[in-house]
C-alpha cells in the first residue's frame, strides 16, 4: 500500500509539530515518534482502526493522547486527508 498525505494534511502536521517544538523538545520528539509509529501500523493494518461515522469512509487513529489523523483507503492506497487536535471542533467528513 501507498501512503499519500495531502497538502492541508502536511500544513497541519507542520503547525501541530512547530507548537509542541516552541514549548518542549522532549514533546516534539514524542510527537513525531507517535505520528511514525501511527503511520507504520497503517500501513501494517489500514483497516484496524474506527470509521469516524457509521456512513463516512473515513477512519481515524489516534495518537499522541490528543491527536487524531483521518484517512480514507482507495484502490490499495491510503490517503491522509488531515491531521487535527481532538480539541479542535471539527467537520465530519
Amino acid at each position: 500500500m501507498n501512503i499519500f498525505i495531502s497538502d492541508k494534511a502536511k500544513l497541519e502536521l507542520y503547525s501541530h509539530s512547530f507548537y509542541k517544538r516552541k514549548y518542549s523538545k522532549s514533546a516534539y520528539k514524542k510527537f513525531l515518534e507517535d505520528f511514525d509509529s501511527s503511520i507504520q501500523s497503517l500501513l501494517i493494518f489500514p483497516y484496524m482502526y474506527p470509521k469516524i461515522s457509521k456512513n463516512s469512509s473515513y477512519r481515524k487513529i489516534l495518537f499522541n493522547k490528543k491527536y487524531k489523523i483521518l484517512y480514507s483507503i482507495k484502490n490499495d492506497s491510503i490517503y491522509i486527508d488531515s491531521i487535527i487536535n481532538c480539541k479542535q471542533n471539527y467537520i465530519e467528513f
